[in-house]
C-alpha cells in the first residue's frame, strides 16, 4: 500500500469515527472546533512521513526583535545546496540581525535577492550540502480545492524528520489577492509649511507603536521629502500593510528618524472584520496583494510562513507567505515560484531595501524605538 493509499484510508476511517461521535453525542454538547482538531498530534503524526523529506528543506529564519533578543520571524525553504533559501521577505528586510539555524546553530544571513510582488527574499548563508526541495509540477498536477495539505516545519538537529507545523485542506483555489494601502495612523493638521503636521496620534496605531507624538511634523518617508500634508498622504499610498518606512520628524527643534511598520488600517482593531481575524491568532505583516495563491485552511503562526506546503505526496506544492486570518493561509504556487529562482539568486532582483534609511542631514539623529521589528 502506497504512502498516499494508507493516509487517504486512515483519513476516511478517522471521518466516519467523528461522524458516528455526532450522530450519538447529545445534542447540547459542541462539535469539536475543526481548526483544533486539523493541528491535533494525532493527525499530524499521520503526515509526519509526507513532511520528512520537505523538513530537511525547512530553516528557522532568526531576527531581532527587541534590544538584545532575537526570535523566528519566519521560516526558510532551502532551494540550492550551497547555502540559498527562499523566505517571506516583509518578515525579514529592515532587521538589524538576521540568522539561519543549521544544525542547531545561527549562521548570519544576507537578503541577496527581493521579489516584492510575491513578498519573497533570497537569503544566503555560508554552507554546504543542504538539501533543497523538491517541488511538485503544477502543470501537470493541479492543486486541488478539497485537498489535504501540510505545513513543513524545521526539523531537529540529528532527526530525521518530524511531524508537520499544521494540516489542512485547500480551501479555496487559486486567485488574485487585492491590495491594501498602510496605514500610519495619524489625523494631520491643516498645512503651515514644509512637511505634515500631527494632529492626533490614533490609539494603539503604527505611528503610537513608533513612537509618534502630537505636534511632530514628518519631512520625508525613506528620505523622499514629504511637502505637505497631501504629499504624506501620497506618500503612504506607496506601501502595503507590514510594510515598515523610515520616517524624518522634527519635534520642536530637534530632528530625528522614526521606524513604522504600517498596519492594515490606522487603529489595527476598528473593524468587525478584523476583530474575528485577531481572535484566531495574529496575522501577517502583509497579507493581501498577491498575483496568485490558493488559499487553506491550516492554521499558522505569521513566523511560521516562509516554509513549504506538501501534497500528500510529500512534493512541494507552495510557499506558505502569508497568515490572512481566523482560518485563512495562502501559499504562492510551485510554478510561480521556481522561475524566481534563478533572478534571485544571480542578482536580477536585487533588494531594494526601502527600510534602510538614507544619510542624516545636518542636525538629525537615528532614534530607535523599543520593540522596533515585532
Amino acid at each position: 500500500m502506497t504512502i498516499r493509499s494508507a493516509l487517504m484510508a486512515l483519513l476516511i476511517a478517522a471521518a466516519a469515527a467523528a461522524s458516528a461521535w455526532q450522530s450519538t453525542a447529545p445534542a447540547q454538547v459542541l462539535r469539536p472546533d475543526l481548526s483544533k482538531t486539523k493541528s491535533s498530534d494525532g493527525l499530524r503524526i499521520i503526515f509526519r512521513e509526507v513532511v520528512a523529506a520537505a523538513d530537511k528543506s525547512t530553516v528557522s529564519v532568526m531576527g531581532d526583535v527587541a534590544k538584545d533578543k532575537t526570535a523566528q520571524v519566519a521560516l526558510g525553504t532551502v532551494v540550492a545546496a550551497d547555502g540559498y533559501i527562499l523566505t517571506k521577505a516583509s518578515e525579514v528586510l529592515g532587521r538589524d540581525v538576521l540568522q539561519v539555524m543549521i544544525a542547531g546553530k545561527p549562521v548570519p544571513a544576507k537578503v541577496v535577492g527581493v521579489s516584492e510582488p510575491q513578498d519573497l527574499a533570497m537569503l544566503k548563508i555560508d554552507a554546504a550540502g543542504l538539501q533543497p526541495v523538491s517541488w511538485a509540477d503544477l502543470k501537470s498536477e493541479k492543486v486541488e480545492v478539497g485537498e489535504w495539505v501540510a505545513s513543513a516545519g524545521a526539523a531537529p538537529p540529528g532527526a530525521a524528520g518530524d511531524e508537520p507545523i499544521a494540516v489542512g485542506v485547500v480551501s479555496v483555489g487559486r486567485r488574485k489577492i487585492a491590495g491594501r494601502n498602510g496605514f500610519l495612523g495619524v489625523q494631520l493638521a491643516p498645512a503651515e509649511g514644509a512637511g505634515a503636521k500631527i494632529l492626533q496620534v490614533i490609539p494603539d496605531s503604527s505611528a503610537e507603536k513608533a513612537g509618534l507624538r502630537v505636534d511632530d511634523v514628518i519631512t520625508a518617508v525613506n528620505g523622499k521629502e514629504v511637502k505637505d500634508t497631501e504629499a504624506l498622504i501620497n506618500a503612504m499610498h506607496e506601501y502595503r500593510p507590514g510594510d515598515v518606512v523610515t520616517l524624518s520628524v522634527k519635534r520642536g527643534k530637534e530632528a530625528m528618524l522614526l521606524k513604522a511598520s504600517l498596519g492594515a488600517n490606522a487603529g489595527g482593531t476598528s473593524s468587525r472584520f478584523n476583530m474575528m481575524n485577531l481572535m484566531g491568532g495574529p496575522t501577517s505583516k502583509r497579507s493581501s496583494d498577491f498575483t496568485a495563491v490558493f488559499q487553506h485552511d491550516t492554521v499558522l503562526r505569521p513566523a511560521d510562513c516562509g516554509g513549504p506546503l506538501v501534497d500528500l505526496g510529500g512534493k512541494v506544492i507552495g510557499i506558505n507567505i502569508a497568515r490572512a486570518g481566523r482560518t485563512e493561509t495562502y501559499a504562492l504556487p510551485a510554478d510561480i515560484i521556481v522561475p524566481l529562482i534563478e533572478p534571485l539568486k544571480n542578482g536580477k532582483l536585487a533588494p531594494v531595501n526601502a527600510n534602510t534609511p538614507g544619510p542624516l542631514k545636518a542636525g538629525e539623529k537615528a532614534t530607535t524605538m523599543p520593540g522596533h521589528g515585532e
